[in-house]
C-alpha cells in the first residue's frame, strides 16, 4: 500500500433503515385523473426489497386489487370513471412486513369537451 489511502464513506440516511412504514409520493391526496394509466410511486426503503400495493373503492379496503412488486412504483390502468379509489402500500422483507402506509384517494373523471369558450377577452374554439 502506498502512503495515501482513499477512504470512502457512504452516508445512507438512518431513517431508511429504521422506517416502519412506506411514505407515498404520487398520486397526491385527492388526485383527479382522466382515464388511462395512473402511476403510483412511493419512497423505497432499504430494509424492504418488495412492496405490496392495495387499491380499492372502499376506505376499508374490502376486496382490494393487490400487487406485490420489487420496485417503488407501478402503473395501473383498470379504473372506472366517476369512482373514488383508495390506495396504500407496505414494505415486505424476508424477516418482516411493515405497517400499511396512510391511504390516499384519487378519482377518475371523463374530460369534458367544449365547442367554444371565452376567457376574458380571448376566445378559443375546439372541435367536438
Amino acid at each position: 500500500m502506498n502512503k495515501y489511502t482513499l477512504l470512502l464513506i457512504f452516508i445512507i440516511p438512518l431513517h431508511l433503515f429504521s422506517q416502519k412504514t412506506v411514505e407515498l409520493v404520487k398520486p397526491v391526496q385527492n388526485f383527479y385523473a382522466s382515464p388511462g394509466t395512473c402511476e403510483f410511486e412511493w419512497f423505497s426503503v432499504v430494509s424492504f426489497p418488495q412492496y405490496e400495493i392495495q387499491v380499492s373503492n372502499s376506505s376499508l379496503f374490502s376486496n382490494p386489487a393487490i400487487s406485490i412488486i420489487n420496485t417503488y412504483s407501478i402503473q395501473i390502468d383498470t379504473f372506472s370513471v366517476s369512482v373514488k379509489y383508495y390506495w396504500r402500500v407496505r414494505g415486505i422483507s424476508p424477516d418482516s412486513i411493515s405497517e400499511w402506509s396512510d391511504y390516499r384517494t384519487l378519482s377518475i373523471f371523463k374530460p369534458t369537451k367544449f365547442s367554444s369558450c371565452k376567457i376574458g377577452r380571448a376566445s378559443c374554439r375546439e372541435r367536438v
